[in-house]
């Protein structure tokens, strides 16, 4: 493993040379600020150029860290750019626009927004008890004068949100969030009152969306810690339907932004008695994130035993769904459905980069491997489908992080098999063609994300290094037209040609025996894993309208009688009489 100084002196150069990245607490900095992945075994520790932050290794930029690492000290021939920013997760910096509040719209744009944040946050985030909340605005257009503070902050909030949604609006979002957090900041919050849970709760919804990582993940601290001090982390104090929902959408978001910034979450666990609506459902699921991140990722090796229990988890919260029918909004559902493959993602990916490190390993990481390309696909699949079934793309931060990371496991298993000899089989095909779609996706939400042109350029970087150490990169050159250095300037370019579908090609696969080099495996496909994926097939993978996917586990046989434990180095298994180890780039799981 790399020594801690040689990590932070990497960043500590490649931030020197980065003049223009600042972090986010700078409020009038129009640059934005970034936030460096750790290294393989740096343990987390990050920096940009204004000082410390940290990403821990359940974060997908962590994985595409170890990809860089692994392009780096590959046999191949693989050159790679040390580009501190391919390396960093982007935070829009804040930039205020007013010191005081602004006047409220029209009745009619109003509604407007109204109705833009109940479609599109509401819907999938619980904030308000909406009876309650329609009756509010009544209330504040009826008499605006001797409205109280607390309504027009929330309701200048939820039109700073409802306006990112609509295109007829003529007023900036960040002026109606401005003033929003002005009433918040004078308002008595001490006092212990619902609102103020939901006002922080707005706030974070709003710097999430608007690409603010760290500031939204303090917010959302802020709401938590509010919502405690009333006592709504504790059954016996929290008897209100709308206090009770209010503390479980606060833990999802807890368990979801903790683990995708692999940071430590406030809310170790919430318990249910039962689940009986897709609220419960979402909680029940994070339980199994929460665990996942606990105990794959925060701790410094894992064993047989708690990788069966997390995968008996998730297959007795699927049974759960799906005994149940549920009347939910398309929205949610889909989110559901994306959640749940990237919760087996989350589970699998570490088993996924090692067989990529090592070639061949024990059939049951070979089957992990497997459920997380499956997964991956899927998620793929199902964002690209759901987008096409509306007007425009759907604007959502977990929607473009979780395509990324799809995108990021499928293009490990692009270097997995770069140097196979044989034609790609169709198996291979339609995972080359996903991930394809998969950046050309992403080059999309360019425009309206910031991250999302940061994972484009990344993704399409290491895609291009690899596909052109391919043997067959001459021969697909005519079925797959290839990308132009990756550039802002030509976003637009390169997804028109990333729009073109690899043809399939149906080959043979290699026979010989499973010899990989330590650093750089030659990729092989037994009749084993040839009669699974056929079983299997991506072609099948469900509609979104169609139940939660059973895609990622359905197939998996664990070998329960091999006990090992995961490691910084690698597999150790008990039955095996010498330990297969991974490589010095191997990282913390």
């Amino acid at each position: 493993m790399y020594a801690a100084a040689m990590q932070n002196q990497y960043y500590e150069n490649n931030a020197a040379n980065n003049t223009t990245t600042t972090t986010s607490s700078s409020p009038n900095t129009s640059a934005p600020a970034s936030v460096s992945a750790p290294s393989p075994g740096a343990g987390g520790k990050s920096v940009s150029s204004s000082g410390f932050q940290y990403i821990g290794q359940s974060c997908t930029i962590s994985l595409i860290e170890q990809i860089r690492h692994l392009l780096r000290t590959s046999n191949s021939g693989l050159t790679l750019s040390n580009d501190f920013l391919s390396n960093s997760y982007i935070d829009t910096p804040y930039p205020k626009t007013s010191t005081y509040p602004i006047q409220l719209p029209s009745r009619e744009q109003a509604d407007r927004l109204v109705n833009h944040f109940v479609e599109n946050i509401q819907a999938i985030t619980y904030v308000f008890d909406m009876d309650s909340f329609y009756s509010s605005i009544n209330e504040v257009y009826r008499d605006p004068l001797s409205t109280p503070s607390s309504s027009l902050c929330l309701l200048h909030l939820v039109f700073a949100l409802g306006s990112v949604y609509d295109d007829e609006c003529n007023v900036s979002s960040d002026l109606f969030f401005d003033s929003g957090r002005k009433l918040l900041d004078e308002a008595p919050i001490d006092y212990g009152e619902v609102w103020v849970v939901e006002a922080f709760l707005l706030v974070y919804l709003y710097h999430e969306i608007k690409c603010r990582r760290n500031g939204s993940w303090v917010e959302l601290g802020k709401a938590i810690r509010h919502a405690q001090a009333l006592g709504m982390d504790r059954s016996l104090a929290n008897n209100d339907t709308h206090r009770v929902n209010l503390w479980k959408s606060l833990y999802i978001h807890d368990t979801l932004t903790s683990t995708y910034l692999g940071r430590s979450r406030i809310v170790p666990r919430f318990h249910l008695d039962q689940s009986v609506s897709p609220l419960d459902h979402f909680v029940s699921l994070c339980n199994i994130v929460g665990d996942i991140h606990q105990h794959i990722y925060q701790s410094t090796r894992f064993s047989s035993n708690a990788l069966y229990g997390l995968i008996t988890a998730l297959k007795d919260w699927l049974s759960s769904f799906q005994t149940r029918t549920v009347d939910v909004n398309d929205k949610l559902k889909v989110l559901l459905n994306l959640t749940y493959l990237h919760t087996i993602i989350l589970l699998t990916r570490p088993f996924l980069f090692h067989a990529s490190v090592n070639g061949y390993s024990h059939k049951t990481f070979n089957d992990l491997a497997l459920s997380c390309i499956q997964s991956a696909f899927s998620t793929s699949k199902i964002i690209v489908d759901f987008n096409s079934t509306l007007p425009g793309l759907w604007k959502s931060p977990t929607i473009v992080y979780y395509l990324f990371t799809a995108g990021s496991v499928l293009l490990l298993y692009r270097f997995r098999r770069r140097n196979a000899i044989t034609p790609p089989s169709e198996y291979s095909s339609l995972i080359y063609s996903a991930l394809d779609n998969t950046i050309s996706h992403l080059s999309k939400y360019s425009d309206i994300d910031t991250s999302a042109k940061q994972f484009y350029l990344t993704l399409t970087e290491l895609d291009d290094i690899i596909k052109s150490s391919s043997p067959q990169a001459a021969s697909t050159e005519a079925s797959s037209p290839p990308r132009s250095p990756a550039s802002e300037n030509s976003l637009m370019t390169l997804a028109t040609l990333s729009e073109q579908r690899r043809s399939s090609v149906v080959g043979g696969t290699a026979n010989q025996p499973p010899t990989p080099p330590p650093v750089s495996p030659t990729f092989t496909e037994d009749e084993e894993i040839i009669k699974k994926r056929r079983t299997s097939s991506l072609t099948s993978a469900p509609h979104i309208y169609d139940n939660i996917p059973v895609l990622g586990l359905d197939n998996l046989s664990l070998e329960t009688t091999n006990h090992w434990t995961f490691t910084s180095r690698g597999p150790l298994m008990t039955t095996f009489d010498t330990p297969i180890e991974g490589v010095i780039m191997t990282p913390c799981y």
